[in-house]
């Protein structure tokens, strides 16, 4: 039973481990595309009109609108 134990513990360790690598994969994701916005000299109503083709959702559109407006004082 202790190998059962022992499994189940690794993976849920491991399950933690990959959600947070996940999380900050989606961040820097996030980052680059608001950088490429920003390259791209485009306003926020034309990142906002980019992120709707793709259909970006609620979160990760806001995420992203956030970063961009932060890169104004670069």
């Amino acid at each position: 039973m202790s190998d059962v134990e022992d499994g189940l513990e690794k993976y849920i360790e491991n399950k933690e481990k990959a959600e947070k690598l996940e999380k900050e994969i989606e961040e820097i994701d996030n980052e680059i595309d608001a950088l490429v916005f920003d390259l791209y000299d485009l306003t926020r109503d034309e990142v906002v009109t980019v992120l709707d083709s793709l259909d970006t959702l609620g979160e990760e559109k806001e995420s992203i609108l956030d970063k961009f407006k932060n890169l104004d004082g670069i």
